[in-house]
């Protein structure tokens, strides 16, 4: 709603200076920041004693998102555009996989505490297939089946750089395992 509002505004007579106005929408914006270890967006989807549907994700690596944002700032072409910021898509399950080879039970426990079960999409999807008219179903479950496709109207706007998400992945796993061990 702020979004809008803020179009709205842009587009006014009220803009009496001509503000222009870009916004950038991330995805899970994941790897190593100078944020406290437990804000990072692994952390938030992996960790607690929990039970999660597999899904697709669409993922964006830290240091691309603060770039996109700066080579944004600096171009009067992307003014009035709206952007979808993502390097990368995989799955919930791909990336706790991919942590479970990487790093020791130990280090999973110190960074992520108990670490959420992941149950597979179809597997949901079929729990679900009562309500298949639903509005949640008719969302989620394409996600949960890794059928939808998301894309930029202007990827000519910014290239990425980080867009291997087992790189980004493992880069954050070290970088929080560090500010534990520090804390």
């Amino acid at each position: 709603m702020e979004e809008k509002a803020a179009w709205s505004f842009i587009r006014s007579h009220d803009n009496t200076t001509n503000i222009s106005m870009t916004t950038i929408h991330p995805t899970h914006v994941m790897g190593p920041s100078f944020a406290p270890w437990h804000h990072d967006m692994i952390y938030a989807m992996l960790h607690g004693d929990r039970a999660m549907a597999d899904s697709q994700l669409y993922g964006v690596d830290v240091r691309d998102a603060a770039a996109m944002n700066i080579a944004l700032m600096k171009s009067t072409e992307t003014n009035g555009q709206r952007h979808f910021a993502s390097a990368f898509k995989t799955t919930y399950s791909a990336i706790l996989d991919f942590i479970k080879e990487q790093f020791t039970d130990e280090q999973i426990q110190t960074v992520l505490g108990d670490v959420v079960q992941i149950i597979p999409g179809e597997v949901v999807a079929e729990l679900f297939s009562p309500v298949q008219q639903t509005s949640y179903y008719q969302d989620m479950v394409p996600r949960m089946l890794n059928r939808v496709v998301y894309q930029t109207k202007h990827p000519e706007a910014y290239v990425y750089k980080y867009k291997e998400p087992n790189a980004t992945v493992l880069q954050a796993m070290e970088n929080m395992l560090k500010h534990k061990n520090k804390g």
